[in-house]
């Protein structure tokens, strides 16, 4: 109790008195960023064991920091609500009680940094191509954030992991109330990258109640070791871009090689505004969507090149309309149709060669699956003659009659 009755007496000295002595700055790891030069040095002032540093809201932006150690918390003492953003949505803006940082350039957060938490703050990059990267990092807490004018088409916004590092770790980061406002000069990346490169991996990290806006060619991309995280709530809203922008990126970097860009849940994420696909992938798989605002018609997937590594890339699950039916997609699907990823996933066409024909599926399946042949040169001369959980062998009355078949998998 004496420690905040202490900073509430030093919070009314800095504001009603304009003391800038940085001597009573510094309580227990606690430090008063109006007491200083800039926010860096507040930083600095802390002890070697971090801190926090509270920022409070003034007409002028505080200076951003160039760099952000372990152990240290950036607390605004106002609205997190940042004007630009909330305005963008066709919310009423705020615009007097936002604690603002900037002009941002490169934000240096070391590699392996942990418990870095940032709330109640506007991040301004003012279109200067840079983003706030976090290129290993664990227990980082972004709350109540705003990233407004940031990336570029080589940076993202707001990234885990690297494209270039072999040690990207990045696991155990909450990311909650963060709006996101994308370069407003130049398209950016993505809103949030996530990429594990090498051997390590970004997992396991919760992202709640996030607003991506601007102009963006991935609203959310995930590239290489990202499986299992969790999206709770969200929405993008992109401009129309070219040569396309995307709400969701798989694998988008090395499309034709499964890089366990798979298994990410998304729950109640609306997508409005122009974009181009609704998503847009190479090897993934495993994703499921929940709660989407509207389901998205085939022409709004697209492949990049591949084929799926599982059965199901995605499923969607959506009520449509009053009917109350429940759609569930598997593959590339809408409400009318069920579409492959790539010709011969889990049907096609063939036929015989010399009374016979061997078709090998393009994965091994763990338990022996159905599969369903017909052939429609002669009603009846088809039979299986052997099969697997890699394939099978037909045999025809005919030469070279025509076939269709099926594999379904028993489970998988």
């Amino acid at each position: 109790m004496k420690r905040l009755i202490l900073l509430g007496y030093l919070i009314w000295a800095v504001a009603g008195l304009g003391q800038t002595n940085s001597s009573i700055g510094v309580l227990d790891g606690i430090v008063l960023a109006d007491q200083y030069s800039s926010t860096q040095a507040a930083i600095a002032a802390l002890p070697s064991s971090g801190g926090v540093v509270y920022l409070s809201a003034q007409s002028a932006e505080h200076s951003c920091p160039t760099s952000i150690p372990s152990n240290v918390a950036l607390v605004g003492l106002n609205s997190f609500a940042d004007s630009t953003i909330i305005g963008t949505l066709g919310m009423p803006n705020v615009t007097t009680t936002q604690v603002r940082l900037g002009p941002c350039g490169a934000i240096t957060i070391a590699a392996g940094a942990q418990n870095i938490r940032l709330q109640n703050l506007t991040l301004d990059f003012n279109n200067s191509g840079n983003g706030l990267i976090f290129e290993s990092a664990s227990g980082v807490q972004l709350y109540g954030v705003s990233l407004i004018k940031a990336g570029n088409a080589s940076t993202p916004a707001l990234s885990f992991g690297s494209e270039t590092s072999a040690s990207s770790n990045s696991a155990q980061n909450t990311v909650e109330h963060v709006a996101i406002q994308c370069n407003v000069s130049t398209p950016c990346l993505a809103g949030i990258y996530l990429n594990g490169q090498g051997a390590t991996f970004v997992t396991n990290n919760i992202f709640t109640d996030i607003t991506i806006t601007g102009a963006a060619h991935c609203g959310i991309d995930l590239e290489a070791n990202t499986d299992t995280n969790q999206w709770f709530g969200g929405k993008i809203n992109l401009s129309s871009l070219t040569p396309f922008s995307a709400a969701f990126c798989f694998n988008f970097n090395n499309p034709t090689v499964d890089v366990d860009a798979n298994a990410n849940n998304f729950y109640g994420w609306e997508v409005t505004g122009n974009v181009t696909y609704y998503w847009r992938a190479g090897v993934s798989s495993g994703h499921v969507f929940y709660g989407i605002n509207s389901p998205p018609p085939p022409s709004n997937f697209n492949s990049v090149g591949g084929t799926a590594t599982a059965e199901y890339p995605a499923v969607f699950t959506e009520t449509l309309g009053a009917a109350g039916i429940t759609q569930v997609q598997v593959a590339q699907v809408n409400a009318n149709t069920l579409d492959q990823i790539s010709a011969s996933r889990f049907a096609g066409v063939s036929a015989c060669s010399g009374s016979t024909k061997t078709i090998a599926f393009p994965i091994t399946y763990s338990s022996q699956p159905a599969v369903f042949i017909f052939d429609e040169t002669t009603a009846g001369g088809i039979h299986l003659t052997a099969r697997s959980t890699a394939g099978f062998t037909a045999s025809c009355s005919g030469a070279s009659d025509s076939f269709d078949w099926m594999v379904v998998g028993n489970p998988n």
